[in-house]
């Protein structure tokens, strides 16, 4: 029997077959060299989003390892349009591209003037990735696959002047955005992502919850940016944390520890079986006793925020005690509240508040 995500993979490929899909956006599971999705031939385009520091134990313990395993999807005589890259992992991609032989483009962000659905700094790297992509599909459609060799390195040569893909410097991407374009941008709406929600379903009408699903230091950095610009600056904040056991808090919470919370609390999800498991960390458990998660998390804030009278630091079982503790808390006014460190977790508080996909 193949893997879970390998079967819906097998599964997904079969259906779009048997509808005969117009497009499929196919986003690999894991890195890209050896994941499922990596068996198309000849897609009309590959994209690679912002690399950053995560399934290490998978990818490789630096960025130009996870790098090199995003980069496999690379292929030849075919597009591909990169995010902006910290420069180890720009390095690595240019050079799979050159040796592939696939033209490589940068996708910049998009102006300033043109608001997004989607807040935060990031996402203007995201819609200049997303928008790149559909724009050189439709650029591509209707043509055979030699057709569109051809038409690829013919773009290039005549965008760049170069007749190859080079390490040392990469085009970027000439996007010109139309105004249907900008306003499927200005509306598109993702659930957990950048996301502000009034506590009203579930009594606590003082509660205005911070929605965001981020799980490594580069998307909880930018999920401190968005929540420092998003809520009011007087309101009094508060922290509900919690992350799947794979990850070490440690160094997920320090891109947190600098927003003034006046409360951080830590529960297991109600998604993930195994972050209601006991376990023992060296670094954050003391003694041979194991400690449930939530503890761990707790101790790991600790260690990084420190402990004085002006917060509380709480753990609890469940959700549902995480959220009565804030509200209680909360008396005095209203609270913002920022609710973060995966995804599995946002959405077992939207589906606390009972919002469902198609009501949010």
């Amino acid at each position: 029997m193949p893997s879970y995500f390998r079967f819906l993979t097998c599964l997904a490929f079969y259906i779009f077959q048997s509808e005969k899909v117009d497009v499929a956006i196919v986003e690999v599971g894991v890195g890209g060299r050896y994941d499922a999705t990596n068996i198309l031939p000849h897609p009309m385009v590959c994209g690679i989003s912002s690399i950053g520091f995560d399934h290490m134990a998978i990818l490789g313990d630096t960025l130009a390892k996870i790098a090199y395993e995003k980069s496999g999807i690379i292929k030849k005589d075919i597009p591909v349009i990169s995010a902006p890259q910290k420069e180890e992992a720009a390095t690595v991609i240019s050079s799979v591209a050159k040796e592939v032989g696939a033209p490589l483009y940068i996708a910049k962000k998009v102006p300033l003037r043109l608001k997004l659905g989607i807040a935060g700094d990031c996402q203007r790297e995201n819609a200049a990735l997303a928008a790149s992509l559909c724009s050189e599909f439709l650029s591509r459609r209707g043509s055979t696959q030699e057709e569109q060799r051809i038409s690829a390195w013919e773009e290039f040569t005549r965008r760049t002047g170069a007749s190859s893909t080079s390490e040392s410097s990469v085009p970027s991407y000439p996007l010109n955005l139309r105004r249907p374009e900008e306003g499927s941008l200005a509306n598109t709406f993702w659930p957990a992502r950048s996301h502000v929600v009034d506590g009203t379903s579930i009594g606590c009408k003082n509660l205005t919850f911070y929605v965001d699903g981020a799980h490594t230091k580069e998307s909880l950095s930018a999920c401190s940016a968005w929540f420092t610009s998003a809520a009011p600056s007087t309101t009094p904040k508060s922290l509900l944390f919690s992350c799947g056991s794979e990850r070490n808090p440690s160094d997920l919470l320090p891109m947190l520890a600098g927003l003034g919370f006046r409360e951080a609390v830590f529960c297991p999800m109600q998604s993930f079986r195994s972050s209601l498991a006991p376990v023992s960390r060296g670094d954050a458990s003391k003694g041979d006793q194991p400690s449930a998660w939530q503890y761990e998390m707790a101790s790991s804030w600790k260690q990084i925020a420190g402990e004085n009278g002006e917060m509380s630091i709480l753990s609890t079982n469940s959700l549902a005690e995480a959220i009565e503790a804030i509200q209680q808390g909360a008396v005095d006014g209203q609270r913002s509240v920022l609710v973060t460190g995966s995804l599995l977790f946002a959405g077992d508080l939207l589906k606390r508040m009972g919002k469902r996909f198609d009501e949010l």
